[in-house]
């Protein structure tokens, strides 16, 4: 019985399916919070993270901070190991990413810099509940994207932008005028340096944040 129990076993890990769903590639470039470009084989592909939905660039400091975030993640050149779930209507590779063991998916999530993409969630069923657990942790602790009072869903944001949203609103009504060169919301949560990927950046009176600790006009020094 434990022989056979074995054969089924080396079969499935040998099997053609099992095969064909798993890729190896180094990582070329981060685009956003779930995208990648990875070298497969010699061939430059793009990577569209499955199960999960980090928020767009245009969504300001939370998009600008998932990237930085899956960027230390993944630096150019990491292997990975690719779980492939589908190609989306844009010709992306939609995969789970693997460095060594870790699922790059779940850690972001995990770390509130990306949330579980429910309505594409189908790919992961295996491993629902670490998904759920973990968002569920992420929400409970405030972390990244959670810290918001109010976020918007990147799936949200997007329809927004597509439908009537206007794309060009003034800056002054998204973001606080504190901070010229960061797109903070304003009477948003309270962050700290560790918080943004910016540093020595512009700052103006009253800041908010408290980001100008010795009151030059310059955030975040050397943090």
């Amino acid at each position: 019985m434990t022989k056979l129990l074995s054969l089924v076993l080396m079969f499935w890990l040998i099997s053609p399916t099992a095969i064909a769903n798993s890729l190896t590639a180094k990582v070329i470039n981060v685009g956003d919070g779930d995208t990648i470009t990875v070298n497969q084989g010699g061939k430059k592909v793009k990577v569209r993270m499955g199960c999960i939905d980090s928020p767009e660039l245009k969504q300001g400091f939370v998009g600008e901070a998932s990237r930085h975030r899956l960027q230390a993640l993944l630096p150019s050149g990491t292997p990975v190991t690719l779980r492939v779930i589908d190609t989306d209507q844009y010709g992306r590779t939609v995969a789970e990413v693997f460095k060594g063991s870790q699922s790059i998916n779940l850690v972001m999530v995990q770390e509130g810099q990306a949330v579980i993409y429910r309505e594409y969630f189908s790919g992961c069923r295996g491993s629902k509940d670490q998904y759920e657990q973990a968002e569920l942790r992420a929400k409970q602790r405030k972390l990244a994207f959670w810290r918001q009072g109010n976020p918007m869903m990147p799936w949200d944001f997007r329809r927004g932008i597509t439908a009537s949203a206007p794309r060009s609103a003034s800056r002054s009504t998204k973001c606080d005028p504190s901070y010229p060169d960061l797109c903070l919301p304003p009477g948003g949560p309270d962050f700290d340096c560790k918080d943004v990927s910016a540093r020595r950046f512009r700052v103006l009176p009253p800041d908010p944040h408290h980001f100008d600790g010795d009151a030059n006009g310059i955030g975040c020094e050397g943090k």
